[in-house]
């Protein structure tokens, strides 16, 4: 098989859209998980921070078992990297396994705290008036999450 035909496999069985439908599947059973750590990152995370990313997508072969397409996501809280979402199918496009790996939950804590905060520090600025720039500058927020807050 070359690149072309498995890049067609690849649309034709829609890995890239059943991988990001994986992690949100996982996201949003994480109380049915063992993994209260993690149970309680998805809970303290405001979805909207989180931006997903297809990193990769290949076919492997586990000889004397089973051939099939693994595909990576990327998970970022904003800009930063906090881990990957691993989900394997079969050849005829089957869910076959699935695993979500986090980086540091310690770090990742911060991180959420670091963007309530920023999200306070913006809130508070809006009431006030404040340029749109200026809380953009000052918090590191996006001019469209700015107008979110404004919604709110």
């Amino acid at each position: 098989m070359n690149s072309k035909e498995f890049q067609e496999i690849i649309a034709q069985l829609k890995i890239e859209e059943r991988t990001i439908q994986g992690f949100w599947n996982v996201i949003n059973n994480a109380k049915i998980n063992d993994d209260d750590e993690l149970n309680h990152l998805v809970n303290s995370i405001n979805h909207s921070w989180l931006k997903l990313e297809i990193h990769k997508i290949s076919f492997s072969i586990i000889y004397n078992y089973s051939e099939f397409i693994e595909a990576e996501l990327r998970i970022y809280l904003n800009d930063t990297y906090i881990g990957s979402y691993l989900c394997a199918f079969t050849l005829d496009g089957k869910d076959s396994d699935d695993k979500i790996k986090m980086e540091d939950y310690s770090f990742i804590s911060g991180l959420i705290a670091l963007e309530e905060r920023n999200e306070e520090i913006a809130k508070s600025a809006i009431e006030e008036k404040v340029d749109d720039l200026l809380i953009q500058r000052l918090t590191g927020l996006t001019l469209e999450r700015i107008n979110e807050l404004k919604k709110l």
